[in-house]
């Protein structure tokens, strides 16, 4: 396990200053993820980020003001806040595709094929193993 926690420190590091190249945060990245696949209630955002509501206001008044997510009130119930991203988000988001492959393309060029195999098919075991992880952990909390 050693080596997976240097590997994520690295690639952490990695996207983080590609991030901040592109005036964007980790946390505003992953408010931008979560809501490229629709629309959510605020409240919901931070509980899949596991922060408190006031942590994720403040990232996404700074998104509204950046023009990269859209604030509205529900229609039927206005103490309800609804946050979708905006043409100029998804935009972002695909500047931060491009910025963070160019920049781990580089690191694994050096990998041949079965190699690169190998961290694909880790990657989604991964990937599969968190999402059911917390999947599981809203269950647990009623969402």
């Amino acid at each position: 396990m050693g080596n997976l926690m240097r590997s994520i420190s690295w690639m952490s590091k990695i996207v983080e200053n590609g991030l901040n190249e592109l005036g964007l945060s980790l946390s505003q990245l992953r408010i931008l993820l979560m809501l490229a696949s629709g629309e959510q209630a605020s409240t919901f955002l931070a509980k899949k980020l596991l922060v408190k509501p006031s942590s994720v206001t403040a990232v996404i008044d700074n998104l509204v003001q950046k023009e990269l997510v859209i604030r509205s009130s529900d229609r039927q119930d206005r103490r309800l806040v609804k946050l979708a991203i905006s043409p100029k988000g998804l935009e972002t988001l695909t500047q931060v595709e491009k910025e963070i492959s160019e920049r781990l393309n580089v690191i694994f060029a050096g990998l041949n094929e079965y190699d690169t195999q190998v961290l694909n098919k880790s990657a989604q075991i991964i990937l599969r193993e968190l999402s059911t992880r917390f999947e599981k952990r809203l269950s647990v909390d009623g969402y």
